[in-house]
């Protein structure tokens, strides 16, 4: 039973909830608020807790904002989690006896000041006569969103009839967060060159997108007058640029959509011009709009130059080129005299070596049968040799080489 009592109580005792009991003749001219001191200044923070025999300090103000003639006047507290009432007993004091000074700036102009307080003239209410109008008569409702039963949200404080908002909050009703816009790629709210209004950014000039990251001018996008080197567009101050053709044998970009110089793409460019350039030298129909090609009988202009482009057996000529700077595109100009000269002297060449090559062989035929011809008589001739039937013969009319004489006394002794 005791532990259920006890929680029973805690239930009772997790909020606190302070609620005014007074006469409803006299609201008017009360204006009475709480301040705990666990107010935070955020919509979003935590409830105000407090530990098992804490302690919290309440801050009541009672403001008179226009003096009647009662004197005495009962004001109750009521805590309405445990049912406690704090009465107070305000005694109203019609004269002070302090120095008077009519219609005082202090007071707006618009009332009396004494004893430091100031006393509004008709028409005039407020701490020093700064509300004009009958605003008393409408109590807090002008300072509540509808919707919310919280004067200022509770992010600020209602004066005149308007809501004077706590820092970082703004608006009507103290609705709008200062924090709330989107932040940029700094961290900073707007990108910190815009002002936030309820969650959106306004951009200053010049600036746009939700964070106002977004440059609109196009200076970023253009070193000259062009913007993007007309192959691309420009967005948030940077160029997205057009993809490199496949025609261009260039394959790098600058972020203004220049296309880098390539020399070591000098024989690959030369490649794809080939076949467009000679399709114009045979005056067929060619579909080579990225090209402009010219057809000149002698080339004067000093281009890149291109290797001999061959265009019959035997038979070349010369083409130039460059890149054109006020489109996407190359300029190409090809000579229509041919130079067939080389291809004589290449065939008078290949003709002598043939000849000299030719004789050389048939050199080396000859000799082959001239060898194997005696080749065959010797071999003939020895099988006769060894053959049974064959004889040997002295020739008659054989001389030797050489003669042998003898002297007979050669050798006898001499007496």
């Amino acid at each position: 039973m005791p532990t259920i009592l006890k929680s029973i109580y805690k239930d009772i005792t997790s909020q606190l909830k302070l609620r005014v009991n007074m006469n409803s003749e006299y609201r008017d001219y009360f204006n009475i608020s709480f301040n705990p001191d666990c107010i935070s200044r955020t919509t979003n923070s935590p409830p105000c807790k407090m530990r098992p025999g804490g302690e919290k300090k309440i801050k009541a103000t009672i403001k008179l904002l226009k003096y009647f003639p009662d004197k005495n006047i009962s004001i109750g507290l009521v805590n309405e989690g445990i049912r406690e009432e704090l009465t107070i007993n305000v005694e109203m004091i019609e004269s002070c006896g302090c120095k008077r000074e009519e219609n005082s700036s202090l007071c707006s102009s618009s009332g009396t000041k004494r004893c430091g307080i100031c006393e509004c003239n008709e028409g005039s209410t407020g701490d020093i006569c700064q509300c004009k109008g009958n605003i008393v008569s409408l109590g807090m409702d002008t300072c509540r969103q509808p919707g919310s039963n919280k004067v200022c949200n509770g992010l600020g404080d209602c004066v005149c009839g308007s809501c004077i908002c706590k820092e970082r909050f703004k608006g009507k009703f103290c609705e709008c967060n200062e924090d709330s816009c989107p932040r940029g790629e700094n961290g900073l709210i707007c990108s910190n060159l815009g002002t936030c209004d309820c969650g959106t950014c306004r951009c200053n000039d010049g600036w746009s997108r939700p964070d106002c990251s977004c440059p609109t001018s196009v200076g970023h996008c253009s070193d000259g007058d062009v913007i993007c080197n007309n192959r691309g567009k420009c967005e948030c101050g940077l160029c997205i640029c057009e993809p490199i053709s496949q025609w261009d044998a260039r394959h790098e970009q600058n972020q203004h959509c220049h296309i880098s110089p390539c020399p070591s793409c000098h024989i690959l460019q030369c490649q794809h011009l080939e076949s467009c350039a000679l399709c114009h030298l045979r005056k067929k129909k060619c579909d080579c709009s990225h090209f402009n090609v010219k057809v000149v009988s002698n080339i004067t202009e000093s281009w890149a130059k291109c290797p001999d482009v061959s265009v019959d057996v035997g038979c070349y000529t010369q083409m130039v080129y460059r890149y054109a700077s006020d489109r996407y595109g190359i300029d190409v100009i090809i000579q229509s005299e041919l130079n067939c000269a080389k291809s004589h002297l290449t065939l008078g060449g290949i003709v002598l070596v043939s000849i000299i090559l030719l004789g050389i062989l048939i050199c080396i035929i000859y000799k082959y049968i001239t060898k194997r011809r005696d080749q065959q008589e010797v071999e003939k001739f020895e099988k006769k040799l060894l053959s049974e039937n064959f004889e040997s013969h002295e020739n008659p009319n054989y001389q030797p080489a050489s003669t042998k004489f003898e002297n007979p006394t050669f050798g006898s002794e001499i007496n």
